[in-house]
């Protein structure tokens, strides 16, 4: 008998369970749908929540807008935020599994800049350029750089040809997307316009990891740690590189 009546608290704590969680989730992110990164994690979390019986749904929203429709509980949640964004926001809850990790670090045309240890290059008065809109920069970098003034760039090609015309002395962006991009033919045609020699180098004393994660907002967050098991699941199974391959996306912001 007692186990009868124990077994059925279960399964009723089972239903009751699945009847507060919702059937579909709509996630914002600020890229359009088209672009490759927008498409990896659209196929990511259709996945993860396809696991958990719930319907993903996007919607392309501007960052600011996106901010204030997830934080008044609007939509259900964002995509790809930096690790601290509830400060701003304190109504979001973070999926605690990261969908994406950045290594960030220094680039610049000078010798001498390229040498400077992480002291003097902070204190440096220096120009630097950054991938306009990625707002943590634009929060973090006077806090690093002090005495720097700043220039955003479009992209990290444009940030290149910054640096080789002088217009900026440092640029602070993705060392994979970077360094990927000095290899091509097009970059080195382009550089080589200042002669054989010339060089873009890496200030290896300047780094750090940027991770990314999923939002939702605070009345979701019995959601957030079952998806963020889900997410490792799936990166155990080469779900997230596989889907880099079938969208083309490169690691880009």
């Amino acid at each position: 008998m007692a186990t009868t009546i124990i077994l059925a608290s279960f399964f009723l704590e089972c239903a009751l369970a699945d009847f507060h969680k919702p059937k579909k989730l709509t996630f914002a992110y600020v890229h359009p749908e088209s672009t490759p990164k927008t498409q990896w994690l659209i196929k990511i979390y259709t996945e993860a929540l396809k696991r958990m019986n719930i319907k993903f749904i996007f919607q392309d929203i501007p960052a600011k807008r996106a901010s204030w429709l997830s934080n008044s509980g609007k939509i259900d949640g964002e995509l790809n935020r930096v690790a601290y964004y509830n400060k701003s926001y304190p109504n979001m809850i973070r999926v605690p599994e990261p969908n994406q990790q950045i290594k960030v670090t220094a680039f610049t045309a000078s010798k001498v800049i390229s040498k400077l240890s992480l002291t003097r290059l902070k204190n440096a008065p220096l120009r630097i350029g950054y991938i306009r809109g990625l707002v943590h920069l634009e929060k973090e970098l006077p806090q690093k750089f002090p005495n720097a003034k700043f220039a955003p760039v479009r992209d990290t090609e444009h940030g290149i040809h910054m640096l080789a015309k002088e217009r900026i002395d440092v640029f602070i962006a993705n060392q994979e997307v970077t360094l990927n991009l000095l290899t091509q033919d097009k970059t080195k045609l382009f550089l080589s316009q200042w002669g054989e020699d010339f060089k873009i180098f890496e200030n290896i004393n300047f780094n750090y990891t940027q991770s990314y994660y999923a939002w939702l907002y605070k009345s979701h967050r019995e959601l957030a740690k079952p998806l963020a098991q889900v997410l490792r699941k799936m990166k155990s199974e080469g779900l997230f590189d596989l889907y880099k391959e079938q969208t083309g996306y490169r690691n880009t912001y």
